[in-house]
């Protein structure tokens, strides 16, 4: 399946308007350090890192800094986590987060957990794709609901890391269809992909930017989305709902980092994301991986992850993860 490309021709003068603009938008934002260090809690190839790795190419001349783009995998976040809460409170350190950061507090008790930290940023909402090896006889979500049925505990599903947002979907899809499902959990996309290739996996759940080499090559075949409705990267493939299975999760992608940071720095990261969301190469980047722009600054963001967390909590509790 192939991943439509979304192209904004610019004339040449679209051009040199666009690059006039670059020093104004560094004025605008008068961030307190020069260099930022942007930390993923999954080792290189998955969707977080993929996506910071391609921001920060954009985000350098929006905000006058310079960035690192470090990996630090271990304990689902609890180790990234750690790190941030003792990292210096002025913005040189941040760690890029998704609902794993909260799940993974909710169900183990750590030494950082979600709310010892500050959300500084959201900048999207998630697409899940559900995916096989293209020689997979699992053609969709009636095929997957099936051979669980008929194959109690046998069918290997991908999930990236125990904590994980997949994690929340492949608990809803068994309580949904009263199937026995074998989770399987790993550290980052990247190996997810090699799992599926070689065929310790059955399936698994990938972001359209991270498998989508995978897709195009052939590799790959996509069988549903867990959004409401189909995204325009992927237009011809059908949600989870469509296809009859009542199954859907949100996702998100953001940033946070030690408590206590300055307004100035929360502020420059509301007006960046929203420059960065603006920036017509990183828009083609970003619809032709299907994300939604959903930016909210520090307060919105904070008031998100609390009724995030509740949910998450409850949900755990509900399947008998949290006692």
């Amino acid at each position: 399946m192939k991943i439509m490309n979304h192209r904004n021709h610019l004339t040449a003068a679209a051009f040199v308007a666009a690059s006039m603009l670059q020093p104004a938008m560094a004025q605008d934002i008068k961030y307190p350090v020069d260099t930022v260090t942007l930390i993923v809690h999954t080792s290189a190839g998955g969707g977080t890192d993929v996506f910071l790795r391609e921001a920060v190419r954009h985000l350098e001349p929006i905000m006058g800094v310079k960035f690192v783009v470090q990996n630090m995998p271990g304990g689902a976040g609890a180790k990234a986590m750690t790190y941030l809460e003792k990292a210096p409170k002025d913005g040189s350190v941040l760690l890029g987060v998704t609902g794993t950061y909260v799940n993974t507090s909710v169900t183990t008790k750590l030494e950082t957990p979600y709310d010892a930290l500050q959300p500084v940023v959201r900048f999207f909402l998630d697409p899940s794709v559900v995916y096989v090896r293209a020689d997979s006889p699992i053609k969709n979500m009636k095929d997957l609901v099936e051979y669980a049925r008929a194959n109690p505990g046998k069918l290997k599903y991908g999930l990236a890391t125990p904590t994980s947002q997949d994690r929340y979907g492949v608990e809803q899809l068994q309580k949904i269809e009263n199937i026995q499902i074998n989770a399987v959990a790993f550290e980052s996309g990247g190996d997810l992909q090699i799992s599926v290739l070689n065929g310790t996996l059955d399936v698994a759940n990938g972001e359209p930017q991270e498998i989508k080499a995978q897709l195009e090559a052939g590799k790959f075949r996509a069988i549903g989305m867990l959004t409401e409705q189909r995204i325009t990267a992927l237009p011809d493939l059908a949600t989870a709902k469509e296809q009859g299975v009542n199954l859907s999760m949100i996702k998100f992608r953001g940033l946070t980092g030690p408590k206590g940071l300055p307004d100035d720095v929360l502020k420059a990261w509301e007006i960046a994301a929203k420059k960065l969301l603006e920036d017509p190469e990183f828009k083609k980047y970003y619809e032709e991986g299907g994300l939604i722009p959903a930016v909210q600054g520090s307060a919105d963001f904070t008031a998100f992850i609390g009724d995030f967390a509740k949910t998450q909590t409850e949900f755990f509790t509900d399947i008998g993860v949290i006692k």
